[in-house]
């Protein structure tokens, strides 16, 4: 099971992106945050069945 290298490296830029927006998302920006997360968890599931591992 071997990973394309360019799928694991932007599951790896979203999951630092939605690290970075959730803790600066606490300072004021949490609503906006929250509903942009969830269209990242959204777009990682659509990938996930784009490319199945």
């Amino acid at each position: 099971m071997i990973r394309p290298y360019r799928r694991s490296g932007f599951v790896l830029l979203i999951t630092i992106w939605q690290f970075m927006t959730s803790t600066t998302g606490m300072g004021g920006l949490s609503g906006w945050t929250r509903r942009f997360n969830k269209n990242l968890i959204g777009l990682r599931y659509y990938l996930d069945n784009i490319f199945p591992v």
